[in-house]
């Protein structure tokens, strides 16, 4: 019998996405084990105060003295650069310390289940390798740049070609995981290394349901539609949606990234997938400042701002701009007391 464990990764800023992401698990009869790595103290403590059942916390700390070349990568790349570095890692290590687990799977923290996630699991089975293509939209191929596959959903199992496969992304991560497209190279962060997958594990599976993985860079290609209650993608069933992007502005309001990928926004895709998840973040956000003597979530992001040049003010001005164009024209989740509108 096939045993999953979970696993994946956030600091204290994504928090609140990664308790969505529990808690859309646990609901949609997902009681497997969940490796939780967290990447700061803050995130650490907070997680630790919830005492979430079936969640095992991690620190950074434990993974690098398990994997010593992280410390070398650590010291030459930033901070979001080595997270990516963590990723493969953080797999191996839930393999060496969940022995009970047959395949470990990866999971971004901004995904949010809407179905059973065992079909999910049914998709993967006993293969060694698993990954979901990112199906860009026409007109949206150029971003294959980044990777014809997705790091939002990756697993892999015991077998000697998924721990093969596992250990060369890994190395490789370790080698280079930077947050640029080498084209020489066929590189990108942790995700460009995944095009070779198919080649190294010939058993790889690529997952093509289309509610695996749904995007802001590939809704365009699908029809969406609510059928007996239940969200679907070209007639199957929304496993997970990919929050790719989303923002708070402007301390009440939520926006997407579909501008950016020419997508579509319709008020069923608003009400049915992009509301109740801005619900869930909301509601977390109030429990944990009732709960844990929080100000807000908004206290957790203080003082954790980068340090950037003129052309970093530049693009968070521009992305000001893009935000507010589209709150002006009804393209964000408005956020008013108690109210989600």
């Amino acid at each position: 019998m096939r045993k999953y464990v979970l696993c994946t990764y956030f600091d204290h800023r994504y928090i609140l996405q990664g308790l969505a992401l529990i808690s859309s698990i646990r609901e949609h009869n997902g009681h497997d084990p969940i490796w939780v790595l967290c990447m700061t103290d803050e995130c650490h403590r907070v997680l630790a105060s919830l005492k979430l059942v079936g969640v095992e916390l991690v620190r950074p700390s434990e993974v690098e003295l398990a994997y010593p070349d992280l410390v070398t990568a650590k010291g030459n790349r930033s901070v979001l650069e080595y997270y990516f570095t963590m990723t493969p890692h953080l797999i191996q290590y839930v393999f060496s310390r969940a022995v009970e687990a047959s395949t470990v799977v990866y999971l971004d923290a901004d995904l949010f289940f809407f179905d059973d996630i065992n079909n999910a699991f049914d998709l993967v089975g006993d293969s060694p390798v698993a990954i979901v293509p990112h199906n860009f939209s026409r007109g949206r191929q150029a971003q294959a740049r980044h990777g014809q596959f997705n790091v939002g959903w990756v697993s892999f199992n015991r077998s000697e070609e998924g721990q093969r496969t596992l250990k060369w992304w890994s190395d490789r991560c370790a080698e280079w995981c930077y947050d640029y497209v080498d084209e020489e190279n066929d590189r990108f962060a942790d995700q460009r290394y995944l095009d070779m997958f198919p080649q190294l594990s010939p058993g790889a599976c690529v997952i093509r349901h289309p509610g695996m993985n749904l995007a802001p860079w590939n809704i365009a290609s699908y029809r969406i539609e609510v059928t007996d209650g239940k969200l679907r993608v070209n007639g199957q069933p929304l496993i997970f949606f990919h929050y790719h992007g989303l923002k708070k502005a402007y301390g009440i309001f939520y926006c997407n990234s579909h501008r950016q990928f020419r997508a579509p926004y319709s008020p069923l895709i608003r009400n049915a997938i992009y509301r109740p998840y801005v619900q869930r973040l909301v509601a977390l956000a109030r429990e944990l400042a009732s709960e844990h003597r929080l100000d807000g979530v908004d206290k957790l992001k203080r003082g954790v701002r980068a340090k950037v040049g003129f052309l970093g003010h530049i693009k968070r001005l521009l992305l000001s701009v893009v935000r507010l164009a589209d709150i002006l024209q009804g393209r964000s989740i408005v956020v008013l007391g108690p109210r989600v509108i």
